[in-house]
C-alpha cells in the first residue's frame, strides 16, 4: 500500500502566495500571462479545454484541481460558463525542509514518469476553495490569511491524497528543491544554446555541463532542444497564433530557422504540422 505522507507546511512570501477568482463566458480563451508562477486552478463551475506545453486538450470540469507549472504556456476555451479560483504560488522562496517537494524527491521507491494535470478535489480541498470563494467575496486580501490558506491546501493534499497521486500531480517540478535545478528551470525560456543557459545561471560553460548531466541525466543541448520542441509545438497547435509570432516568442532567429528545426525534430514543415492537429483535433 503506497503510504500518504506526514504532514508538512510550505512556508510563502506573501507575495508569492496570491488567490483570484476568474469567470469566462460560453467561447471565452482562457491563458495564464505569468509565466514565472505556480498555479493551482480550482475549477469551481463549468468546464473549459485546456492544452499547454506538457499536455494537450485536457477538460477541466467542477470539483476538478489542475496544476500548471511555472514556465509552462498554457491556453483553452471555456466549452460553457465557468469559474475558476486561481492559486498562484512560488515554490522556489519555500524552505526546502517544509515544503512538500522535499518530500515528494525523497520517496524514489514510489517514482512514477506520468503527469498527471488534474486531481478530483477531496471534500476538504473542495470545502477551503469554497472558503476562500467566500473571502474574496468580502474583500479581504490579507497575505497572511492566503499563507494560512496554503498552508492549509498543501496539508489536504498531504493528508488526502497518496503519495503516488501526488509524485503525478508535480511531477513536472517534482525536483525543484534542487537551487541548480530552479536555475535552469527559471532562465531556460531565455536561452538559445548552452552557452546561454550557463552564463544566465551563473556557471562557467564546463561546470555548469557537468552539474547539467548529474541533475538531469542528459546533456543541456538534448534538454535544451526537447524544451524548445515542447513549445513549438504547443504554439502550433493553436491555429490564432501565426508563426511569425511564434518566431517571436520563441526568439528565433528566422523563418528559415523556424523551418529547419521543425523538419529536423518535430517531423515536417510548420505547415504541416499545424494542419496534421487541425485534421486530428476532434479525433
Amino acid at each position: 500500500m503506497i503510504p500518504l505522507l506526514t504532514a508538512s507546511l510550505c512556508t510563502e512570501h506573501s507575495s508569492d502566495c496570491l488567490f483570484e477568482i476568474k469567470s469566462f463566458r460560453e467561447g471565452d480563451v482562457i491563458e495564464n500571462k505569468n509565466l514565472n508562477i505556480n498555479h493551482l486552478v480550482f475549477c469551481i463551475e463549468g468546464c473549459a479545454r485546456i492544452s499547454s506545453t506538457l499536455f494537450h486538450d485536457e477538460m477541466l470540469c467542477s470539483k476538478e484541481v489542475m496544476f500548471i507549472p511555472h514556465q509552462c504556456e498554457c491556453r483553452g476555451v471555456a466549452k460553457s460558463d465557468i469559474t475558476l479560483l486561481i492559486h498562484k504560488f512560488n515554490n522556489t522562496v519555500c524552505d526546502a525542509q517544509k515544503c512538500i517537494l522535499h518530500y515528494l524527491s525523497t520517496y524514489h521507491h514510489v517514482n512514477t514518469q506520468i503527469y498527471c494535470s488534474r486531481l478530483v478535489m477531496h471534500p476538504l480541498l473542495w470545502l477551503v476553495a469554497n472558503g476562500v470563494m467566500e473571502y474574496i467575496a468580502y474583500k479581504t486580501a490579507d497575505p497572511e490569511m492566503w499563507q494560512l490558506k496554503h498552508r492549509e491546501i498543501i496539508w489536504i493534499f498531504t493528508k488526502c491524497y497518496t503519495l503516488k497521486e501526488l509524485q503525478a500531480f508535480f511531477y513536472p517540478i517534482s525536483g525543484e528543491h534542487v537551487p541548480f535545478r530552479t536555475l535552469v528551470m527559471t532562465h531556460f525560456p531565455k536561452a538559445n544554446y548552452t552557452e546561454d543557459l550557463a552564463t544566465l545561471c551563473g556557471y562557467p560553460l564546463w561546470k555548469f555541463r557537468r552539474m547539467f548531466k548529474a541533475e538531469f541525466g542528459i546533456s543541456a543541448h538534448q534538454w535544451l532542444i526537447a524544451k524548445r520542441s515542447e513549445r513549438v509545438l504547443y504554439y502550433l497547435k493553436q491555429p490564432s497564433i501565426q508563426f511569425l509570432d511564434i518566431i517571436e516568442l520563441l526568439n528565433i532567429s528566422s523563418q528559415q530557422e523556424f523551418n529547419r528545426f521543425c523538419k529536423k525534430y518535430l517531423g515536417g514543415t510548420p505547415t504541416d504540422i499545424r494542419q496534421y492537429y487541425e485534421k486530428n483535433r476532434d479525433k
